[in-house]
């Protein structure tokens, strides 16, 4: 009774690894946490995982946990599995929409559809998807300059998962023929950049 929260958790992991399993069911170990105990208890699993070579199966409903801590993730809704796969595959190309919601992605980030409207007249909306080192270079100045489009960045994200980084714009992109924007999009894959356009 004495214990701190994060004492506890150690305590609970402790006795747990004490029957040298092969996989340590971690539910929800960080929820009640406050977040430098949250962090060292991270840091203790993920040092479990790589010292020990135990598979952790670990269950909860915050993102960043999944975010710094896991290589795989499988999405429950209603009690049915509806998506696993790699988290980083997961996290930047969600397949189903009760995915989308989970890590807060949308096709207009947010934005409200009263400010996007203005931009569905002419040019395109595009979500532009970034993934490791791309996600730290000045692609949208340097797109401008190559095809001659002109780009507005209406939206934004950059996050992590175990540091590297991953990032997702709207951009509108207003240009002078569909070549151009072909050409400007042909030039983002081969940086490893991906487009989906949006629809309004």
């Amino acid at each position: 009774a004495e214990l701190s929260g994060g004492q506890r958790q150690r305590v609970a992991i402790a006795r747990a690894l004490a029957h040298e399993p092969k996989i340590l069911l971690s539910d929800e170990a960080t929820s009640a946490l406050d977040p430098e105990t949250t962090e060292s208890i991270l840091k203790l699993l993920l040092k479990i995982n790589q010292e020990l070579h135990i598979t952790i199966f670990l269950i909860t409903h915050e993102l960043d946990v999944i975010q710094r801590v896991c290589d795989r993730v499988a999405v429950l809704a209603k009690g049915k599995l509806i998506e696993q796969g790699n988290v980083l595959d997961v996290f930047t190309n969600p397949e189903k929409e009760a995915t989308k919601k989970f890590i807060g992605i949308t096709d207009t980030m947010g934005v409200p559809l009263e400010i996007l409207k203005p931009y569905t007249t002419n040019g395109q909306l595009v979500v532009l998807k970034f993934i490791g080192q791309t996600a730290n270079e000045p692609i949208i100045a340097d797109l401008s300059a190559k095809y001659g489009v002109s780009p507005n960045i209406l939206g934004g994200s950059i996050g992590y998962l175990k540091k590297k980084a991953y990032g997702r714009l709207l951009v509108h992109f207003d240009f002078h023929s569909e070549k151009e924007f072909d050409d400007a999009m042909a030039g983002l894959r081969t940086q490893d950049i991906y487009y989906e356009r949006v629809e309004i």
